[in-house]
């Protein structure tokens, strides 16, 4: 299982959006099982967050959902690109994707099997900037 959430401004508009943007893609849908949950851990201002919740039926649907928020990032109005920030956690391992960091649809799918691969060391990682971004 893998858990997306937003932490930027908008983050409910931004997680309601994508969940949606993901269910309508059939591909993806095909591959995936997801759904809203609230998470009951308070976060460092002691709130609660929801989260997106992604059960696989095999590694195929992660490179799905990476060309999936890629397209779904390029319908977002350029001024909210850049502020949004995903958290993708699966076991232990957790990733920081940036808008304004965001690479080819490889690089993000890549840095998506790395935490399906390593549940057993946390860690919080950047995408490395590029130039431009090709699919």
């Amino acid at each position: 299982m893998l858990t997306i959430r937003f932490d930027s401004p908008e983050s409910d508009t931004s997680l309601q959006l994508l969940h949606n943007w993901l269910q309508a893609d059939r591909e993806f849908m095909r591959q995936a099982h997801l759904r809203i949950v609230s998470n009951h851990l308070p976060d460092s201002m002691g709130g609660a967050w929801d989260v997106i919740q992604i059960i696989f039926d095999d590694g195929v649907a992660l490179a799905s959902l990476a060309v999936s928020f890629l397209a779904w990032y390029d319908s977002r109005p350029k001024r909210d690109r850049e502020k949004i920030v995903m958290v993708v956690r699966r076991g232990g391992t957790e990733i920081e994707i940036r808008g304004n960091d965001l690479e080819t649809t490889e690089d993000l799918a890549s840095r998506l099997y790395a935490i399906g691969e390593s549940n057993d060391v946390a860690a919080t990682h950047s995408v490395p900037r590029s130039p431009g971004r090709r699919q």
